[in-house]
């Protein structure tokens, strides 16, 4: 994708999504040697949207030798952090929070709050704030739209006995495929990571209310259709 990019001139900005802290130094090292057309090297145009749990502190993220590369390589970094509810519990995300708005390579946060007064609040109450000389002063979050938007042939995935489009929501929660099992819905899963039992993530309209700065979402057919109309009103960007 990336020579792709290059080849037919493309000028974007392309997020890189990790799921395992150990893919993320082989992909910078990978890049490095990588720009756009215009010579724009590929780390500075690469997001790298990795979990907050893995460097707590820009102390622990600047520490790691492909880091530190990047800075003698004058390369401009682009992080973005991902807070999840449960962190709350386990580590200082407040200050962990603070501390990445003052960097100079961090260029918002994604906060996946699943309910409002839920964990996570005060940290979007913080970012929304606007503090002076903070880096950024933006959050997003991610639309749970679901799994079972439209039928699919995948064999891996046990569909159990939901129809669709009947089953698509159930009291406002989605499905959500698992590994080896029937999908369930986000609300099963939800736990005291919000303060009313509820995943709200499904409803665009309240994510809407909390006033995110940006959205992300699966690619889906009901997503795509709300795309279509939240294109035509210039609030929302692929």
């Amino acid at each position: 994708m990336i020579q792709s990019i290059h080849d037919t001139g493309a000028n974007v900005v392309l997020q890189l999504d990790f799921k395992d802290r150990a893919a993320v130094a082989p992909a910078y090292y990978a890049l490095k040697s990588m720009t756009n057309a215009a010579g724009v090297p590929a780390n500075e145009w690469c997001i790298y949207k990795t979990q907050a749990t893995w460097w707590k502190t820009p102390e622990e993220f600047e520490a790691e030798t492909w880091v530190q590369d990047a800075f003698a390589s004058n390369i401009s970094l682009a992080l973005l952090p991902v807070y999840q509810p449960a962190d709350t519990w386990k580590w200082d995300t407040m200050a962990s929070l603070r501390a990445f708005q003052k960097t100079n390579y961090t260029i918002s946060s994604e906060l996946e709050l699943r309910s409002t007064n839920g964990p996570l609040q005060a940290e979007l109450n913080l970012v929304q704030s606007q503090q002076d000389g903070a880096a950024f002063n933006t959050a997003g979050i991610f639309f749970a739209i679901g799994d079972l938007v439209e039928p699919i042939s995948a064999s891996f995935y046990d569909t159990a006995n939901n129809t669709l489009p009947a089953d698509e929501r159930v009291n406002g929660s989605t499905y959500g495929f698992q590994d080896n099992r029937a999908p369930v819905l986000l609300d099963s899963r939800v736990g005291n990571t919000s303060s009313d039992g509820h995943d709200y993530r499904s409803d665009f309209n309240w994510i809407m209310q909390q006033v995110f700065n940006w959205v992300i979402a699966d690619t889906h057919r009901t997503c795509g259709i709300r795309d279509l109309k939240l294109k035509a009103k210039g609030i929302f960007r692929i």
